[in-house]
């Protein structure tokens, strides 16, 4: 494999990891402190997919 594919692929799963964990940390505070029932649901927007 050439190595600026292989430092691409590395930078793009590290990037992944972060953000996984970034969304593990905000689902784990929506669980401690829902929002209260009367937040707005938010809808989709055009860009997108459900």
């Amino acid at each position: 494999m050439d190595a600026r594919v292989r430092e691409l692929a590395d930078e793009i799963i590290a990037a992944q990891v972060r953000e996984i964990d970034e969304m593990k940390s905000l689902i784990a505070g929506l669980e401690a402190n829902p929002p209260p029932a009367t937040a707005p649901v938010l809808t989709l927007r055009p860009t997108d997919s459900p």
